[in-house]
């Protein structure tokens, strides 16, 4: 009866984890651009990761240079020659199909534009706002033929005492943990698998199907 319990809480959790939606939470404002990675409903912010990550690359660069430079001196082999880029044209394609899968199971759980449009002509600003509102009313149409949005809030407001157009926006867009696996699981193996293929019509062991 006890493995029957425990079975059974495996099988939940298995389930749990399977329907754990994980994501990434994109914002922008006064403050400048974040991003934030996003467990159910828990936000861990990653933009001082991101920025240290990219700090350390540049260096890593420049040092490469240098040891790219003593290598080329010490040794005197020939480059390999490239291959056609017809030739990997399997995997762009299998690329192509992953991020349009990848795009039809994620949804936005949050879409949120606002604009602030600055100047002291209520005429002019008059125009900008009905042109900025024509603009967003056909473009949420078109977001929303792309992706599934939950929920969404578009906005555009006039400040006479501002000296410059404003604009804040945010987007959660989130996945099923189950599904990520499941997707980057079989679309690597055809990767793997074009690849194989690749290197075997290349090196002229095996025909074209």
């Amino acid at each position: 009866m006890i493995g029957l319990y425990i079975a059974g809480a495996i099988v939940l959790l298995l389930v749990v984890l399977f329907l754990l939606p994980i994501g990434l939470s994109l914002a922008y404002g006064p403050e400048g651009f974040s991003a934030k990675c996003v467990i159910a409903w828990v936000r861990f912010p990653i933009t001082g990761l991101v920025k240290k990550i990219a700090a350390g690359s540049s260096g890593k660069k420049k040092s490469g240079k240098k040891d790219s430079e003593e290598k080329e001196e010490e040794t005197s082999e020939p480059a390999k020659k490239a291959g056609s880029w017809t030739d990997f044209l399997p995997l762009v394609q299998v690329g192509l199909e992953f991020l349009n899968t990848f795009r039809k199971r994620m949804y936005l759980r949050r879409l949120e534009l606002k604009l602030i449009l600055a100047g002291d002509d209520p005429c002019d600003l008059a125009v900008r706002y009905g042109r900025c509102w024509i603009a967003l009313t056909n473009l949420l149409p078109r977001l929303k033929r792309l992706f599934r949005i939950k929920k969404h809030d578009l906005q555009v407001e006039c400040d006479f005492t501002a000296t410059e157009t404003r604009i804040t926006a945010r987007a959660d867009g989130l996945i099923p943990l189950g599904c990520a696996v499941v997707m980057l699981v079989k679309y690597g193996v055809i990767a793997i698998k074009k690849y194989i293929t690749i290197q075997k019509l290349r090196k002229g062991g095996a025909s074209n199907e």
